[in-house]
């Protein structure tokens, strides 16, 4: 991990899950989440869990994503829901998108996108 605070890169313990193509985002003062992502292991791409920097530990204790995906795209909204959209599995591009509420460790899906978007890094919140 990358401190800003002194330049310098910092080694922490491996994760639970071997994944790329995953999105990270930051839920907390100290936590980021990791969600999806491709894996050799096809279960692995609906998974999420969580690395606190405070304690230096990963917690995969985060309800699945609804929908396997990677190369997908995430943003929080506000501090209470993420919004994840897009991505592609393997049945191709997702036109899927999903909140997640992190106080209630919990997905559900959203209406669909117009069309299936994986790779894409656009997404913002408007208030």
């Amino acid at each position: 991990m990358f401190n800003p605070l002194d330049n310098s890169w910092e080694n922490v313990p491996n994760s639970n899950y071997a994944t790329s193509s995953h999105t990270t985002v930051n839920i907390s003062d100290s936590r980021i989440l990791f969600c999806g992502g491709f894996s050799a292991d096809p279960g692995v791409g609906q998974l999420c869990e969580t690395y606190d920097s405070a304690t230096n530990s990963w917690d995969a204790s985060v309800a699945p994503m609804n929908m396997a995906r990677w190369v997908h795209s995430a943003v929080p909204l506000g501090d209470k829901y993420l919004l994840t959209a897009g991505g592609e599995n393997t049945s191709g591009w997702l036109n899927s998108a999903e909140i997640y509420d992190i106080e209630n460790n919990c997905w559900f899906d959203i209406d669909d996108l117009n069309g299936g978007q994986a790779s894409f890094f656009g997404l913002v919140q408007i208030s």
